[in-house]
Protein backbone atom coordinates (compact mmCIF):
# COMPACT_ATOMS: atom_id res chain seq x y z
CA UNK A 1 0.00 0.00 0.00
CA UNK A 2 1.81 3.29 -0.96
CA UNK A 3 1.30 6.09 1.17
CA UNK A 4 -1.47 8.17 -0.33
CA UNK A 5 -3.58 4.68 -0.23
CA UNK A 6 -3.03 4.52 3.52
CA UNK A 7 -4.19 7.90 4.02
CA UNK A 8 -7.18 7.76 1.98
CA UNK A 9 -8.04 4.64 3.89
CA UNK A 10 -7.26 6.44 7.06
CA UNK A 11 -9.19 9.60 6.10
CA UNK A 12 -12.30 7.49 5.07
CA UNK A 13 -12.04 5.41 8.66
CA UNK A 14 -11.29 8.40 10.71
CA UNK A 15 -13.41 11.03 8.67
CA UNK A 16 -9.93 13.13 9.16
CA UNK A 17 -6.19 12.71 8.97
CA UNK A 18 -4.89 15.65 8.05
CA UNK A 19 -2.49 16.28 11.27
CA UNK A 20 1.16 15.95 10.79
CA UNK A 21 3.45 15.50 13.58
CA UNK A 22 7.04 14.44 14.67
CA UNK A 23 7.13 11.89 17.08
CA UNK A 24 9.70 10.47 19.44
CA UNK A 25 12.79 9.54 17.07
CA UNK A 26 11.80 10.87 14.11
CA UNK A 27 13.84 12.80 12.19
CA UNK A 28 10.93 15.17 10.79
CA UNK A 29 7.40 15.00 11.04
CA UNK A 30 6.20 12.47 9.15
CA UNK A 31 2.81 11.01 11.15
CA UNK A 32 -0.62 11.43 10.10
CA UNK A 33 -3.24 11.49 12.76
CA UNK A 34 -6.48 12.86 12.99
CA UNK A 35 -6.78 16.27 15.37
CA UNK A 36 -9.10 14.55 17.69
CA UNK A 37 -6.30 12.18 18.98
CA UNK A 38 -3.29 9.96 18.17
CA UNK A 39 -3.91 7.79 15.06
CA UNK A 40 -3.66 4.21 17.17
CA UNK A 41 -6.29 4.48 19.60
CA UNK A 42 -8.33 6.56 16.98
CA UNK A 43 -7.67 3.90 14.43
CA UNK A 44 -8.38 1.11 16.48
CA UNK A 45 -11.80 2.57 18.25
CA UNK A 46 -13.10 3.08 14.57
CA UNK A 47 -12.11 -0.16 13.09
CA UNK A 48 -13.92 -1.89 16.14
CA UNK A 49 -17.06 -0.09 16.00
CA UNK A 50 -16.99 -0.61 12.07
CA UNK A 51 -16.40 -4.48 12.53
CA UNK A 52 -19.01 -4.59 15.17
CA UNK A 53 -20.87 -3.27 13.15
CA UNK A 54 -20.82 -5.65 10.30
CA UNK A 55 -20.62 -8.89 12.36
CA UNK A 56 -24.38 -7.46 13.68
CA UNK A 57 -25.43 -7.17 10.46
CA UNK A 58 -24.46 -9.88 8.70
CA UNK A 59 -23.26 -13.19 10.91
CA UNK A 60 -23.50 -15.77 7.93
CA UNK A 61 -20.80 -13.43 6.20
CA UNK A 62 -18.85 -11.62 9.28
CA UNK A 63 -18.18 -13.53 12.63
CA UNK A 64 -16.14 -11.99 15.13
CA UNK A 65 -15.58 -13.32 18.07
CA UNK A 66 -13.38 -11.79 20.80
CA UNK A 67 -11.46 -13.32 23.70
CA UNK A 68 -10.63 -16.41 20.49
CA UNK A 69 -7.15 -17.95 20.29
CA UNK A 70 -6.13 -18.60 16.92
CA UNK A 71 -4.45 -22.37 16.88
CA UNK A 72 -3.73 -22.39 13.49
CA UNK A 73 -4.13 -21.39 9.92
CA UNK A 74 -5.23 -24.28 7.50
CA UNK A 75 -4.71 -24.91 4.07
CA UNK A 76 -5.80 -26.85 1.94
CA UNK A 77 -4.02 -29.18 -1.16
CA UNK A 78 -2.33 -25.97 -3.19
CA UNK A 79 -1.02 -24.49 0.29
CA UNK A 80 -3.65 -21.44 0.32
CA UNK A 81 -5.04 -20.55 3.40
CA UNK A 82 -8.67 -22.80 3.97
CA UNK A 83 -9.83 -21.74 7.04
CA UNK A 84 -8.51 -21.19 11.19
CA UNK A 85 -8.44 -23.13 13.92
CA UNK A 86 -9.63 -21.33 17.11
CA UNK A 87 -10.00 -21.76 20.65
CA UNK A 88 -12.43 -19.85 22.87
CA UNK A 89 -13.05 -19.75 26.55
CA UNK A 90 -14.53 -22.98 27.12
CA UNK A 91 -10.99 -24.57 25.86
CA UNK A 92 -12.52 -26.60 22.64
CA UNK A 93 -10.46 -26.25 19.64
CA UNK A 94 -12.60 -25.57 16.33
CA UNK A 95 -12.13 -25.74 12.99
CA UNK A 96 -13.69 -23.21 10.64
CA UNK A 97 -13.57 -23.15 6.62
CA UNK A 98 -13.50 -20.03 5.07
CA UNK A 99 -12.42 -18.43 1.67
CA UNK A 100 -11.50 -15.18 3.75
CA UNK A 101 -9.12 -14.69 6.39
CA UNK A 102 -7.23 -11.40 7.98
CA UNK A 103 -4.21 -11.79 9.88
CA UNK A 104 -3.91 -8.58 12.00
CA UNK A 105 -1.69 -9.01 14.42
CA UNK A 106 1.28 -7.17 16.45
CA UNK A 107 4.60 -7.39 17.21
CA UNK A 108 7.05 -9.57 19.23
CA UNK A 109 9.03 -7.46 21.84
CA UNK A 110 7.95 -9.06 24.78
CA UNK A 111 8.12 -12.47 23.55
CA UNK A 112 11.25 -13.02 25.95
CA UNK A 113 11.32 -16.68 26.83
CA UNK A 114 10.35 -19.78 25.43
CA UNK A 115 12.48 -22.19 22.65
CA UNK A 116 10.16 -20.81 20.00
CA UNK A 117 11.23 -16.85 21.31
CA UNK A 118 11.29 -14.37 18.20
CA UNK A 119 13.19 -11.80 20.01
CA UNK A 120 15.83 -14.45 20.93
CA UNK A 121 15.92 -15.98 17.66
CA UNK A 122 16.01 -12.54 15.57
CA UNK A 123 17.49 -9.95 17.99
CA UNK A 124 18.55 -11.09 21.30
CA UNK A 125 20.58 -8.53 21.77
CA UNK A 126 17.56 -6.40 22.20
CA UNK A 127 16.44 -8.57 25.53
CA UNK A 128 16.96 -6.25 28.13
CA UNK A 129 15.34 -3.58 27.12
CA UNK A 130 11.79 -2.15 27.57
CA UNK A 131 9.69 -2.18 24.74
CA UNK A 132 6.37 0.55 24.36
CA UNK A 133 4.47 -3.07 23.18
CA UNK A 134 2.11 -4.25 25.82
CA UNK A 135 2.64 -7.70 27.29
CA UNK A 136 0.69 -8.91 24.75
CA UNK A 137 3.01 -8.54 21.96
CA UNK A 138 4.25 -12.02 21.91
CA UNK A 139 4.60 -12.63 18.41
CA UNK A 140 1.99 -15.40 18.47
CA UNK A 141 0.19 -14.31 14.86
CA UNK A 142 3.69 -14.58 13.44
CA UNK A 143 4.38 -17.98 14.87
CA UNK A 144 1.08 -19.11 13.24
CA UNK A 145 1.51 -17.49 9.83
CA UNK A 146 5.14 -18.68 9.74
CA UNK A 147 4.05 -22.56 10.57
CA UNK A 148 1.54 -22.08 7.88
CA UNK A 149 3.70 -21.50 5.22
CA UNK A 150 4.40 -17.85 5.42
CA UNK A 151 7.23 -15.65 4.71
CA UNK A 152 8.87 -13.26 7.60
CA UNK A 153 10.64 -10.06 6.25
CA UNK A 154 11.87 -7.39 8.49
CA UNK A 155 11.94 -9.58 12.03
CA UNK A 156 15.14 -7.45 12.85
CA UNK A 157 12.68 -4.60 13.27
CA UNK A 158 12.30 -4.36 16.93
CA UNK A 159 10.44 -1.54 18.90
CA UNK A 160 12.29 -0.93 21.62
CA UNK A 161 11.84 2.94 23.90
CA UNK A 162 14.72 5.52 22.91
CA UNK A 163 15.75 5.89 26.40
CA UNK A 164 16.48 2.41 27.35
CA UNK A 165 20.36 2.20 28.27
CA UNK A 166 21.89 -1.79 29.46
CA UNK A 167 21.85 0.23 32.60
CA UNK A 168 18.92 -0.37 34.28
CA UNK A 169 17.12 2.48 36.59
CA UNK A 170 16.55 0.80 40.20
CA UNK A 171 12.85 1.38 39.66
CA UNK A 172 12.36 -0.67 37.15
CA UNK A 173 11.81 -4.21 38.30
CA UNK A 174 13.82 -7.09 36.67
CA UNK A 175 14.02 -10.45 36.52
CA UNK A 176 16.59 -12.58 37.16
CA UNK A 177 18.55 -12.54 33.92
CA UNK A 178 18.21 -8.09 34.36
CA UNK A 179 15.53 -8.29 31.51
CA UNK A 180 13.18 -5.05 32.45
CA UNK A 181 9.41 -6.57 33.14
CA UNK A 182 7.77 -3.10 33.55
CA UNK A 183 8.22 0.69 33.24
CA UNK A 184 6.52 3.56 32.58
CA UNK A 185 7.85 5.46 29.69
CA UNK A 186 8.07 9.18 29.16
CA UNK A 187 6.07 10.46 26.19
CA UNK A 188 7.32 11.29 23.34
CA UNK A 189 6.49 14.61 23.91
CA UNK A 190 8.95 15.18 26.84
CA UNK A 191 11.85 13.93 24.47
CA UNK A 192 11.05 17.91 23.13
CA UNK A 193 10.84 16.37 19.54
CA UNK A 194 7.34 14.72 19.71
CA UNK A 195 5.24 17.49 20.75
CA UNK A 196 2.32 18.66 18.05
CA UNK A 197 2.37 22.32 16.91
Amino acid sequence: MRLGDARAFLNLLLRTCQTKGQLGGHSAARTYRPSTGMAGSEMVFAITKLVKALSKADKAQFDMRLGTELVSLETDAQNAISGVTIRGGDGVAVEITTGNVVLATGGFANDRAGDDSLLEKYRPDLRRYHTTNGPFATGDGHKVAYKAGAGLIDMDQVQVYVWNSTSIPSQFPVNSDHVVLRSTPASPCTLGRGCPS
